[in-house]
């Protein structure tokens, strides 16, 4: 008598089609939330070391500038400096460098301009020993820089 009021109990309280968490369950959940938790500590030392690195990102674009110009004087017929001016023949068009008003612009058939690079204090493409050099100094640093062009 006492077993079968056991049975009953269990029946009321707990029914066989109950859904709930298996083991396996439970734990794949728990990797997923120790994954995501392990990842966090490396995102935020990503976030903090890319913090107040680089805000006037001039280094970059500079760089992009100069490897534009450098396949832009490779593919060139001819190189001349005409006062402040870099000027390149290529096909049948005249490609113009100049520094003006603060940045580096490109013209084509002195039609218009393209801004090349910006924030500039200082710009000049001058050739020593048969190498054509562009000094540069930022409005962020204080030192200028020489680039070999070619």
């Amino acid at each position: 008598m006492k077993l079968r009021s056991a049975f009953k109990i269990r029946a009321r309280y707990a029914p066989k089609n109950y859904p709930a968490f298996t083991l396996i369950e439970m734990m794949i959940n728990f990797s997923i939330v120790l994954v995501i938790l392990s990842i966090i500590p490396m995102i935020y030392v990503q976030l903090s070391q890319l913090n107040g690195k680089s805000v006037n990102h001039f280094d970059i674009n500079c760089a992009m500038f100069l490897r534009e110009l450098s396949t832009e004087l490779k593919t060139s017929g001819t190189v001349e400096i005409n006062g402040d001016q870099l000027i390149l023949t290529k096909n049948e068009n005249q490609l113009s460098y100049a520094f003006h008003q603060g940045r580096i612009v490109r013209k084509v058939n002195n039609k218009g301009y393209v801004i090349m690079l910006e924030g500039v204090k200082e710009g000049e493409f001058t050739i020593e020993d048969k190498h054509l050099y562009l000094s540069v100094q930022s409005i962020y640093k204080q030192k200028k820089e020489k680039f070999l062009l070619l």
